[in-house]
C-alpha cells in the first residue's frame, strides 16, 4: 500500500551497491508521463544481448535475497495465488507453474553459485529477461522507498497522545480484491466513502481508535507507509498493519506544497516536510486534507506484511501496481539507492545499484508501469533513507525458460 535498519541490514544494503559517483541528495527526476495505455504488454522480452542487465551485483546479498524469495514461494503455495495467473508478457504467458519454477530455480542458483560471475552465467542460461515498458512506455521507472516507522504511543488518549489511528469500520465495503467500493448505508445501498477531512471533522470513527500518537504528522506518516511499530509505556511494542483504505486516490502532500510555492521540488524529503510543519503548524491540517485517501489498521504479528500476506524484506521487497506486474515475481532494479553517509550533512548518499527484488506489495500511490516502491527497513534510519528516495532507473523481470514442447507458455493469441 503505501509504507531503523540495523547495522547488519545496512551492511547488507551496502554490498548491494556498485560503488560509483554519489550525491548527498537524489538526482533531479525528469517529468515522467505516468498515464497508462489500457492494453498489455507491460513487460517486453529482451532479445538483444547488449540490453541484458548485469545480474552480478545482485549476488552479493544472498541471505537477504533468499529470505525474500522464500516468502514468494510461501505465497505461491496458497491456492488463492493461482487466480492471478497466467500473466501475459509480450511473447508468452507466465503460468503459475512457471512462476514457481522460476523461484525454485533461482533459489538453486543462488545457493550453488560460488561467485558473482558464475551467478551471471547461470541466470542468463536459466531465465528469459523482460524489461518494463516504464512510464509512457519509455522504459523509465521512478523508484521511491517506504519503511516501517517506530513511534511512541498510548492505548488511551491523554493530553499529549491525542492523534488516533483507527481500525477498519464495518461499513466500509470491499470488492473481491479488497478495494473499497463505498460506504454501506442502513438500507443496504452504497455511497462514496467520506474524505479524510470529513472523517476527521466528523464523529463517525469514534470508538474505533486502535492507538494514539503524540504528533499528527507522525500519524499521517503511518497512513502513507501502511504499517508501524508503536512503543507503549509498559515496554510492549504494538505492531500494526494495513487493514484497508477508502476509495479516494492518494495525493502527495509534498507535491501540494510545491504547487503552492511553499517548497521547491529540490527540497522534497520527509525530513524537510517534518521541519516545515514544525515551523508552520498552521499549514499541517489544510495540507493533509488535500489527500482525501484514509487508511485503517489492525494489530498484527511483527512483519511488516505486504499485500501477498507475506513478510517484506528490507532492500529485497518491492511494491508495484498489481494490475500491471506479476505477484511474487523476481526482478532487478537498476537505479540508485540510499546508504547512510557519515560525512554528508543529511547523512544520506545515493549510489548506483542493481538489486534483486521480489514483487510482494502494492501502494496507494504506486500506479502505472513507471512506478516502484522499495521497502527499506524498520526504524528511524530507514525512515530517513526512505524519505529522500526518488530515483529514475530501469526494471527487469525474469522467468524460467520455457520447457521444450510447452503449450501453456506459448505466445498468446490476439484477443
Amino acid at each position: 500500500m503505501h509504507r531503523f535498519v540495523s547495522v547488519s541490514s545496512f551492511a547488507a544494503a551496502c554490498v548491494l551497491l556498485i560503488l560509483g559517483g554519489c550525491a548527498s541528495e537524489p538526482a533531479p527526476v525528469a517529468a515522467l508521463d505516468f498515464s497508462e495505455e489500457s492494453r498489455w504488454p507491460y513487460l517486453e522480452r529482451v532479445t538483444n544481448p547488449a540490453d541484458l542487465p548485469d545480474f552480478r551485483p545482485a549476488f552479493l546479498d544472498r541471505e537477504g535475497s533468499l529470505a525474500a524469495l522464500d516468502q514468494s514461494i510461501v505465497y505461491l503455495g496458497k491456492p488463492s495465488s493461482q487466480k492471478y495467473f497466467p500473466y501475459r508478457a509480450n511473447d508468452s504467458v507466465i503460468t503459475h507453474e512457471r512462476m514457481l519454477r522460476t523461484l525454485t530455480t533461482l533459489r538453486d542458483v543462488l545457493q550453488k553459485c560460488g561467485s558473482a560471475d558464475e551467478f551471471q552465467g547461470w541466470c542468463l542460461y536459466s531465465f528469459d529477461v523482460y524489461a518494463s515498458v516504464g512510464a509512457g512506455r519509455t522504459g523509465r521507472v521512478l523508484y521511491t522507498a517506504y519503511c516501517e516507522p517506530i513511534y511512541e504511543g498510548r492505548l488511551t488518549r491523554d493530553e499529549v497522545f491525542c492523534h488516533p489511528l483507527y481500525v477498519l469500520p464495518t461499513d466500509l465495503e470491499k470488492d473481491a480484491e479488497g478495494r473499497c467500493i463505498g460506504q454501506r448505508q442502513i438500507d443496504g445501498s452504497l455511497r462514496p466513502y467520506p474524505s479524510r477531512q470529513e472523517l476527521e471533522q466528523g464523529r463517525s470513527l469514534a470508538g474505533l481508535e486502535l492507538v494514539w500518537l503524540k504528533d499528527a504528522f507522525e500519524s499521517y506518516i503511518v497512513h502513507v507507509q501502511g504499517s508501524a511499530r508503536i512503543n507503549l509505556p509498559n515496554g510492549r511494542q504494538l505492531c500494526i498493519g494495513y487493514a484497508g483504505k477508502t476509495q479516494h486516490d492518494y495525493t502527495s502532500v509534498g507535491q501540494v506544497l510545491v504547487q503552492q510555492n511553499k517548497l521547491t521540488k529540490g527540497e522534497l524529503s520527509l525530513t524537510r516536510l517534518k521541519q516545515f510543519f514544525a515551523e508552520r503548524p498552521e499549514e499541517l491540517q489544510p495540507a493533509l486534507w488535500q489527500n482525501k485517501s484514509f487508511v485503517f489498521f489492525r494489530e498484527c504479528e511483527p512483519g511488516p506484511w505486504g499485500c501477498l500476506g507475506s513478510k517484506v524484506t528490507a532492500f529485497h521487497s518491492v511494491a508495484t501496481d498489481k494490475d500491471i506486474y506479476p505477484r511474487a515475481a523476481p526482478c532487478l532494479a537498476v537505479t540508485r539507492l540510499p546508504v547512510v553517509s557519515p560525512v554528508e550533512a543529511q547523512g544520506v548518499e545515493f549510489r548506483p545499484a542493481t538489486s534483486l527484488l521480489f514483487d510482494q506489495d502494492r501502494g496507494g500511490a504506486i500506479k502505472a508501469a513507471g512506478r516502484a516502491d522499495i521497502f527499506i527497513g524498520t526504524g528511524p534510519e530507514a525512515e530517513r533513507l526512505a524519505g529522500f528516495t526518488q530515483e529514475e532507473g530501469r526494471l527487469f523481470y525474469f522467468f524460467a525458460k520455457q520447457l521444450p514442447g510447452s503449450v501453456a507458455d506459448s505466445e498468446p493469441e490476439d484477443e
